[in-house]
């Protein structure tokens, strides 16, 4: 978009909340979605001062709109992932449990 219209920024929005690999122009596995969601889970748990409560509530930004590898299949499926009260259950949908987000 900047080289065909000359402007400096450019908003990604929602579709790239929704898919982080839509630039990429692949879709990914399930798996590299769910990894992707734990990496993100471990890196701001390892580089930020967030209690595991502010971690989820993070994750759970992403997963309002999350489309990647089909890892949330429907709005009910995405309803189950947004009420899910405990850190550890939410991320082992991911595929792992993460205890030290557990009972947030």
């Amino acid at each position: 978009m900047r080289r065909e219209t000359g402007s400096v920024f450019a908003m990604v929005g929602r579709g790239a909340l929704a898919d982080p690999w839509i630039f990429g122009g692949r879709s990914v596995s399930r798996g590299e979605a769910a990894r992707f969601l734990v990496e993100y889970a471990d890196t701001m748990h390892a580089r930020l001062d967030l209690r595991p409560r502010g971690i989820v509530a993070r994750v759970k930004q992403l997963l309002r709109y999350w489309s990647a590898g089909g890892l949330v299949p429907d709005d009910s499926a995405r309803k189950r992932w947004l009420r899910e009260q405990d850190g550890g259950a939410l991320m082992g949908r991911c595929g792992r449990s993460r205890k030290r987000l557990a009972g947030c």
